[in-house]
């Protein structure tokens, strides 16, 4: 506490902008105590002295060292005016502490809060700092009393650095008598004790004080003979205090305002103290408005209202407040001021739909009232459904058909929020909220979630929790469902769903298509699969799967059409399992392959494939009425195979599908199949590339040749 004090009093210093220093000088000096060199930081305190006058207290503080404090050091002197040795017991303390080089002093009263500033001449460079204390700031109590001295330092824990007393016990400052005549001091001087009743009593008190030397005589008097005072007589001695008590009985008073007055006289001065008070009418009670109704209200809603209760004449009333009703609450039973707001609220959830009637109660001291309430209760929900079973699902068929609960707002002048949750997830509900208005309909649908479900073979319940109104109603909705175990059951899907594997390839393509099998039931599904035509080039990755419940496993069929004709395949796949059986369809087109149409120009690297264009080696050329192209552009467009051997200058192998041409470089002699042919102009190897005639190749591979000579043109036409 001492150390947040000191805080606060850095704080003020900050902030005092108004000291003006008044150093007192005076002389004789009294020492109070010594105290040892013990300090762990600089400022150390040695000795304290006081001295006064009648008008200061002042203290000179004496230091082993320069006062020379930091900005977290400071001195403080505590004073406790009951003259003990318990610092606790303390109500002043004086502050000394440097703010940017100066240093500063305050008086702190620790009952009010106030504080003062006090003159202080201390300097860094100097062991020796005094302070005045006007002696006013302690109401002239320093007729005898306690102090310590204190060094403290917000570096330590303890704060406290330096006691002096050394103890930590206060010491006990008496003075001599003074000189100076009494002299009369009263607080306050004047006293408002407010309203009061007609036969009560009023209480206060003030305090008188003998601010000067030798003894006050004290005799105090009153206006009127309804205000007593205790004491009336009585003596103080310098810079004694006294309390004296005074009361109003108002008994035989009329209502009305009363200006009074205390005459206290004294050798050491006379003062006058305003009494004022104010005698109240009896009190007349008033209520407003006499009749609440509430109108229509959903059950398990809470509606409130304000009445105001009050005295018609000036001052308190005092009331009592009940109901006849337990659904009927007031926010306060009883009370004692000129007027207050009570709030009525009626708690619906206690009564069943309908009319209803209560009333407030209201007895005084000003008179007694009823305040008649009327309300009309409405069961806003209702519901078509409160059990939903869903019976009992197989577990190879997790299905049910969702089932639909109606909802009814049955007020006629109400709307109603419905908010809905679940306490399992396996319940869906297509809706979390419904608005309904006055006398409409919703409906809410229930579904099943098997795939929240993580065991089987169990009953299931869960709840449904409607919840509507201010206060909060509740409609509970039970949801049953039943899982039970089923026999293995085959299931099959084709890609895009459809019911038949089909499909359209060319010649020479492969087919290929995924059928997933899956135990929809329970146990063990033991498939086989088969093809119905074993004869035909389709194969199965597997042959026989083993599926748990629920498990899935996919089936690959294949065919390879490089050795059949154009037609069309129709099958079956067959599944036979101990789940049942099933013959899927199959149908697939096989097309033969398109036309390839070739284009060479003579002396052109330029051609055509199709509508795709390339580029050559090196342009087709005429020897001898027969045309050239580079060997390599010829063969990879009919798509056929070439060996190159060395025989001779170079024989070259082309095979496509049953045919074989064999030609040599620089021989006209060549062969289609064993059967052997003359060329106009044989094969040759020009700028390290091999040239063939095109025509002897592409009709020798079954192709087309169609020349034109206008556009130096040769299109090549081979059906596959």
């Amino acid at each position: 506490m001492l150390k947040k004090l000191i805080t606060t009093s850095i704080i003020f210093f900050i902030c005092l902008t108004f000291l003006n220093p008044i150093i007192v000088k005076a002389d004789d000096w009294n020492l109070q105590l010594t105290d040892p060199k013990d300090s762990p930081i600089k400022p150390d305190i040695k000795a304290i002295y006081m001295k006064e006058d009648n008008n200061y207290l002042y203290v000179k503080f004496e230091g082993h060292n320069n006062w020379s404090f930091t900005s977290s050091e400071s001195m403080a002197l505590y004073v406790n005016t009951q003259g003990d040795n318990d610092i606790s017991n303390s109500r002043y303390f004086l502050m000394i502490i440097l703010i940017e080089g100066t240093f500063l002093g305050a008086w702190a009263d620790m009952q009010t809060d106030d504080m003062l500033p006090c003159s202080v001449d201390f300097a860094k460079n100097s062991n020796i700092g005094t302070a005045n204390i006007p002696k006013n700031y302690a109401n002239n109590k320093f007729k005898s009393f306690s102090f310590l001295a204190i060094i403290g330092s917000l570096d330590y824990e303890d704060f406290f650095v330096d006691l002096a007393p050394d103890s930590g016990l206060m010491k006990k400052y008496e003075r001599g008598p003074s000189n100076a005549p009494p002299k009369l001091e009263v607080s306050p001087e004047s006293i408002d004790l407010g309203a009061i009743k007609v036969g009560e009593r009023l209480t206060s008190e003030f305090e008188v004080s003998n601010n000067g030397g030798g003894t006050l005589n004290v005799n105090i008097s009153a206006s009127i003979n309804a205000i007593i005072v205790n004491p009336q007589q009585f003596n103080l001695s310098e810079y004694e205090s006294k309390i004296v008590n005074i009361g109003i009985e108002t008994r035989n008073l009329s209502p009305g305002e009363y200006s009074e007055n205390l005459t206290i006289n004294s050798n050491g001065g006379d003062k006058v103290i305003n009494i004022s008070f104010e005698v109240l009418k009896e009190p007349k009670l008033y209520f407003k408005p006499d009749k609440v109704d509430f109108g229509e209200i959903l059950k398990g809603e809470k509606r409130s209202e304000n009445i105001k209760i009050g005295n018609v004449n000036k001052g308190p009333i005092k009331v009592k407040i009940s109901s006849d009703q337990d659904w009927l609450v007031v926010s306060k039973k009883s009370f004692e001021s000129e007027e207050e707001e009570i709030k009525i609220t009626v708690i619906t959830s206690k009564i069943e739909p309908g009319e209803h009637n209560g009333e407030i109660r209201i007895s005084s001291d000003g008179g007694n009232g009823k305040i008649q309430v009327s309300i009309t209760v409405v069961d806003a929900l209702s519901i078509s459904e409160t059990n939903i079973d869903f019976g009992k699902v197989f577990s190879n068929k997790l299905e049910v058909q969702p089932k639909t609960i109606n909802l009814k707002n049955n007020s006629k002048e109400q709307s109603i929020s419905v908010k809905i949750k679940t306490d399992s997830n396996w319940i869906k509900l297509n809706k979390s909220m419904i608005e309904l208005n006055p006398q409409r309909e919703d409906q809410l649908e229930v579904s099943i979630d098997f795939n929240e479900i993580k065991s089987t073979y169990k009953k299931y319940t869960g709840t449904i929790t409607l919840t509507y109104g201010k206060e909060n109603t509740e409609l509970k909705v039970l949801v049953i469902v039943e899982i039970v175990e089923a026999l293995p059951e085959l299931s099959f899907k084709i890609k895009n769903n459809l019911d038949k594997i089909e499909g359209i390839i060319t010649i020479g393509e492969k087919f290929e298509d995924k059928i997933t099998i899956k135990n929809v039931g329970g146990g063990t599904l033991k498939v086989n699969a088969s093809v119905k035509d074993s004869d035909l080039p389709i194969k199965l990755n597997k042959y026989s799967i083993n599926l748990k419940q629920n498990e899935t496993e996919e089936i690959i069929l294949s065919l390879d059409s490089e050795k059949i004709n154009p037609g069309k395949i129709e099958t079956f796949l067959i599944l036979d399992s101990n789940g049942g059986k099933a013959e899927i369809p199959l149908s697939i087109a096989v097309k033969p392959k398109p036309e390839i149409r070739i284009k060479l120009y003579i002396g052109n690297v330029i051609a055509f494939i199709g509508d795709d264009s390339f580029t050559l080696e090196a342009p087709p050329y005429i020897v001898n009425g027969t045309t050239f192209v580079p060997l390599r552009f010829i063969s990879e467009a009919f798509g056929s195979k070439v060996e190159w051997q060395n025989v001779g200058k170079g024989r070259i192998i082309i095979t496509l599908k049953e045919k074989i041409i064999i030609l040599n470089i620089g021989s006209k002699e060549a062969t289609i199949n064993g059967t052997s042919y003359t060329l106009l102009a044989p094969p040759e190897i020009k700028n390290g590339r091999t040239f063939v005639p095109v025509r002897f190749i592409s009709e020798g591979l079954g192709a087309e040749v169609l020349w034109n000579a206008q556009y130096q043109e040769v299109t090549i036409i081979y059906k596959p």
